[in-house]
């Protein structure tokens, strides 16, 4: 790995920042955490000095960029960059490979008294470093499992951890999307790097959740995915009734931003209704139709009691029945393909004090 693009990456996972000017559509499709985008060319302006490119040459496509990007509109940006840079001394400057674009913004920032690096290589570079950095992850990891709704990624807080869920934005199941749309894969896998250089100096094992090859759309990449098939499994074991009353909380209030007690109004009623029902329809190849139109109809006498009193208590009976016949068995044949990995069992007071790390 080269020995700058790995310092960058470790110090992004410090609180370190970009400034990130590329265009927007580069920027969704790839990026690092801490970087901000404030492109020198939009989308629109980065195909038209494309095409001029292709067909005229670079002379050409220089010349239209400026002619793009002049008068008030490079003021403003050249504003926003300056804004965004006055409190942030330590923050480089990035664009694609490292080339023109963030020559361009350096030397405009350098004429009105701003001098900021670049980073060498760009994002191209940055990119590079962190999937050779996931393919090299040298400290052992520990697997935690649990069944669904048993708190692990609470309790992975309490360790040195990487956290895919987080890194997904997705909770790992078929009710797991956080309500917004997930990033791309590179952006996923860009986090991960990010996270493991976080943990990179820990001296004792990195604890990450027992997760399947796709989180949502995301795939775990695979050389992560297979260590930790392989790595040690301790397993977090919570009644069900009380991983029902967690689910449901989490789900309420990050999709919804419910409020316990408080009467939903009817638009806040139908959006809970209908996305259930269509997350509930999504496992019906599995459940099968009867099982399927019970819960359908378990789930409207739900929405109907949470309408009135807003109680989070109208869906834990609901989201138990959906655990007892539907997620639980799926883990616990996971749990029985992998006994031999198993090598702690207990609540999560038992797990704090078996994983400390004086014991691990």
């Amino acid at each position: 790995m080269k020995k700058m693009a790995l310092q960058l990456i470790q110090r992004l996972a410090e609180g370190g920042e970009l400034l990130d000017v590329r265009a927007p559509i580069e920027f969704q499709s790839g990026h690092f955490p801490g970087a901000t985008n404030l492109p020198l060319l939009n989308n629109d302006e980065r195909a038209a000095v494309g095409t001029a490119y292709k067909q005229q040459g670079a002379d050409a496509a220089l010349q239209l960029g400026h002619q793009l990007v002049d008068g008030e509109t490079r003021d403003r940006r050249l504003q926003g960059w300056i804004n965004f840079l006055k409190d942030r001394p330590e923050a480089k400057i990035c664009c694609f490979r490292g080339g023109l674009r963030s020559q361009l913004v350096q030397a405009e920032l350098g004429r009105h008294g701003v001098d900021r690096e670049i980073v060498k290589g760009g994002y191209k570079a940055l990119r590079k470093t962190a999937v050779e950095l996931l393919a090299r992850v040298g400290q052992p990891l520990v697997v935690l499992g649990g069944l669904t709704g048993s708190g692990k990624t609470d309790l992975l807080k309490l360790r040195p951890h990487v956290d895919l869920e987080a890194a997904a934005e997705h909770r790992g199941s078929a009710f797991g999307a956080r309500g917004v749309t997930p990033p791309h894969q590179a952006v996923f896998e860009n986090r991960l790097a990010v996270d493991f250089a976080r943990v990179m100096e820990a001296t004792t094992p990195i604890w990450i959740e027992d997760e399947s090859r796709t989180i949502g759309r995301l795939v775990v990449p695979s050389f992560l995915f297979e260590r930790m098939q392989s790595a040690p499994l301790a397993v977090i074991e919570v009644p069900r009734s009380e991983r029902a009353r967690r689910l449901t909380q989490q789900y309420l209030s990050e999709m919804f931003s419910a409020q316990e007690g408080v009467p939903p109004t009817e638009i806040e009623v139908e959006k809970v209704r209908q996305t259930l029902h269509t997350k509930l329809l999504q496992l019906q190849k599995r459940l099968g139709g009867l099982e399927t139109q019970k819960l359908a109809l378990q789930l409207d006498e739900s929405v109907r009691d949470f309408s009135v009193t807003g109680r989070f208590a109208s869906f834990w009976t609901w989201v138990e029945r959906l655990l007892e016949i539907y997620y639980d068995p799926m883990y616990l044949k996971h749990l029985d393909q992998n006994r031999d990995r198993i090598v702690f069992r207990g609540s999560p007071a038992d797990w704090i004090s078996w994983s400390s790390p004086s014991r691990v």
